[in-house]
């Protein structure tokens, strides 16, 4: 009965240890795609100020179209 208990007792040890391991890289992974997504909104935001002048519309607007040239 004894050595039951310690096989049991062991291989629990060993799915908890398992358990936290893969605990353990989720986190590291879900850390890292934040990181990367906030780099990622870094840039776009860095951009979006880069081209502030490129953005404005222009100042004028033809509304006739290209000239019929016969």
């Amino acid at each position: 009965m004894a050595a039951l208990n310690r096989k049991t007792w062991f291989f629990a040890a060993l799915l908890g240890a398992g358990a936290a391991a893969l605990a353990f890289t989720v986190v590291q992974r879900r850390r890292r795609a934040l990181e990367s997504a906030s780099i990622d909104d870094d840039r776009v935001s860095e951009a979006s100020e880069d081209s502030f002048p490129a953005s404005d519309p222009p100042s004028y607007t033809p509304t006739l179209g290209p000239k019929l040239v016969r």
